[in-house]
């Protein structure tokens, strides 16, 4: 976002992109009823999209969130 206002180069330290994601979805799921956020064919994901699925699932359940991933079996 902030390379789209112009204020970044576009790079930002992984741990403060989880933060910022994990943040927008909290702030999202506050509103008036629950989210739902899909990922599909995580099998193609960067090792970094698959990290940050990893950060979320690991994150206390405080809002009312959902987080669906598809991929192929071998992903596992």
């Amino acid at each position: 976002m902030a390379e789209l206002l112009g204020q970044s180069d576009g790079t930002a330290p992984t741990n403060e992109l989880f933060w910022a994601v994990r943040r927008l979805f909290a702030v999202l799921a506050r509103r008036r009823r629950p989210h739902i956020v899909v990922l599909e064919d995580l099998h193609w994901a960067e090792p970094t999209l698959l990290d940050l699925v990893e950060y979320l699932a690991a994150w206390p359940v405080e809002s009312p969130l959902l987080v669906v991933c598809l991929a192929r079996p071998e992903l596992r």
